[in-house]
């Protein structure tokens, strides 16, 4: 029975329902385990931020969305990059942060405060 309602139809039934499967979708649920990694590899650096690797991953991938931005500024619309990594690429995205991961893994070096 389920299968003869429509996309929209289902997300309404869920919004209804208080599930939320947003969260799920989440690059940062998503690549949790990438992510647990890449700070590992970059512990006690002051700049450790993984938000970079999205952007690189984002842009390469396209994963835009239309975003409201001040009225002013393009009749209020702007591209931008979503929290969520739509299904479709999900596979490719992670695929893509484990490259960047190696090559990270490949050239890491240990940072020393102390030196100058």
């Amino acid at each position: 029975m389920i299968e003869k309602f429509s996309d929209e139809e289902l997300k309404q039934i869920k919004k209804e329902l208080g599930i939320n499967t947003y969260e799920n979708s989440e690059k940062k649920f998503i690549c949790r385990k990438e992510i647990t990694e890449l700070y590992a590899l970059w512990d006690n650096k002051p700049c450790a931020n993984h938000q970079p690797i999205f952007g690189i991953i984002d842009n390469t991938l396209c994963n835009y969305v239309k975003k409201k931005k001040r009225k002013d500024y393009n009749n209020g619309e702007a591209w931008g990059t979503p929290l969520i990594i739509p299904k479709h690429i999900e596979k490719e995205y992670i695929e893509m942060f484990n490259e960047i991961l190696g090559v990270i893994k490949k050239h890491n070096r240990v940072w020393e405060s102390d030196a100058e």
